[in-house]
């Protein structure tokens, strides 16, 4: 869950679908908070994962928030797009944090397709139990999405009255 939020709107806005369901930390767990909610999207709106008609989105996220009485803001939503995300596993050397970042800058030119300056991205090292404690080489796992997809789905939450918290 987002840093901090401890309810929130996990949303899926898709070609066909939009599925929406309040989740809600309690006692280290998560938990689904009443109905999840589906509606189909509206026709020619979302092309491929990729939302080309916002403010009908939006109006479909308001009904859904109506329809089933979600009351939250805070929303965390997944993206998608047949060719506009990346999700990868890459090895780079073993290095700490700051080394990382300026690493990661590298690794965005070598695995994605997209021109950086056009990309929002994030990245996790990737902890094994069983990795060798000598290891040379560490796994990270890495996210890229092109921002236009991005703020598509920021600009059809945001005309819903939703606060995006992650996407």
């Amino acid at each position: 869950m987002a840093r901090g939020a401890t309810h929130v709107l996990g949303l899926d806005i898709g070609t066909a679908f939009i599925k929406a369901a309040e989740i809600q930390l309690r006692g280290g767990e998560y938990h689904v908070v009443g109905r999840p909610a589906v509606i189909p999207t509206p026709a020619g709106a979302v092309r491929g994962g990729v939302i080309v008609d916002a403010p009908a989105v939006s109006e479909a996220l308001g009904e859904i928030r109506a329809r089933y009485g979600m009351k939250v803001k805070k929303v965390i939503a997944s993206v998608g797009g047949d060719s506009s995300v990346v999700v990868r596993i890459t090895e780079v050397p073993k290095m700490s944090g700051k080394e990382l970042d300026e690493a990661i800058q590298w690794e965005l030119d070598e695995q994605t397709p997209f021109p950086v300056d056009e990309v929002i991205y994030d990245y996790a090292p990737i902890e094994r139990p069983d990795a060798d404690p000598e290891a040379t080489e560490m796994e990270v796992l890495l996210a890229v999405a092109q921002e236009d997809l991005v703020a598509a789905h920021v600009e059809a939450m945001q005309g819903a009255g939703m606060q995006p918290t992650a996407v």
